[in-house]
């Protein structure tokens, strides 16, 4: 029985050794991209080739053993040093990037090129020109959300990665979405808006509620919020010229929604046009202390200008 026991104990410590044994010829620290979509197979045949771990063979044994043969964390790693099979997997299925993160906001309602703006700011090798190209007409699907992003992280990188996110906080809206009877980009591109026009979760939802309207009587939606998008001009600053500004994203000039989201919602916007709160009323504007009033008819409105913005 004694000997049994030493024997099971040099199995598992040679077990140990071999699990952890690292490649030679490592010369010097370097970073490498795992990209979205390589499986633990691939990545450990990506390592191995790059000669910081022995055998891409012991990576995936021990994937299989943790059952982590999947679980893979895109992005940048830094190895200081070669690695072991076992530390590889571990590594690879937490995202341990051997890299500082950094905490990076990005506010509900933020454009591409804003968001484009603060990426570039915060991470060295972010490129603002190639995020820009890589999420032409995808406006409105980039979730907005603090990231903890590696500072090597790249445009392709982010981008995938808030694009991933949208999927993933939006996915258990969808059969809200296909009973609502509206398509996924209808609700987006309401909740850009109406991220715009009401930051408090109630007016939100009202405020929704008051578009659908609108556009359920085919009124137009005459939302400055598109013109702020157009023009750069809050509401105390447009001229009857900027009414008339000859865009599609001009919903003074043009009914319907607007062709596509002006900018990246968060999750309260889409829900609040996912579902508003239901009204009677057609009008709603912000007095200087940013109270929202609401009426049913334009008389209504009109007093409401009168009492709450020409005093």
């Amino acid at each position: 029985m004694r000997f049994s026991h030493s024997v099971l104990a040099a199995c598992v410590l040679l077990g140990i050794a071999v699990l952890t044994l690292t490649p030679p010829g490592f010369t010097a620290p370097r970073v490498t991209t795992i990209e979205q979509g390589m499986t633990m197979r691939g990545a450990a045949e990506f390592l191995d080739a790059e000669g910081i771990v022995l055998s891409h063979t012991l990576v995936r044994l021990v994937s299989f053993v943790r059952r982590a043969d999947t679980l893979v964390k895109a992005g940048s790693y830094a190895f200081e040093r070669p690695i072991g099979a076992w530390e590889a997997v571990a590594r690879l299925a937490r995202g341990d990037f051997g890299i500082e993160t950094l905490r990076v906001r990005l506010a509900e309602g933020s454009t591409r090129e804003q968001m484009a703006i603060v990426l570039a700011d915060a991470l060295p090798r972010f490129d603002p020109s190639e995020f820009l190209t890589l999420t032409e007409g995808r406006e409105g699907y980039l979730f907005p959300d603090t990231y903890f992003l590696s500072q090597l992280a790249t445009a392709r990188e982010v981008a995938e990665l808030l694009l991933d996110t949208f999927s993933t906080r939006t996915e258990t809206l969808a059969g809200t979405i296909a009973l609502s009877g509206r398509t996924l980009g209808e609700v987006v591109t309401m909740a850009s808006i109406v991220e715009r026009e009401a930051h408090d979760p109630a007016d939100q939802r009202l405020i929704a509620g008051v578009l659908w309207n609108r556009l359920d009587i085919g009124m137009a939606l005459q939302a400055d919020a598109t013109l702020f998008y157009l023009l750069g001009k809050p509401s105390r600053e447009l001229t009857q010229e900027d009414l008339e500004t000859d865009s599609p994203f001009n919903t003074y000039r043009y009914p319907g929604l607007p062709p596509a989201p002006i900018g990246n919602p968060g999750l309260g916007a889409i829900e609040a046009s996912l579902s508003p709160t239901p009204s009677d009323y057609l009008y709603y504007l912000s007095d200087e202390r940013g109270v929202t009033h609401y009426a049913e008819t334009f008389e209504e409105h009109k007093e409401n200008r009168a009492r709450y913005l020409n005093q």
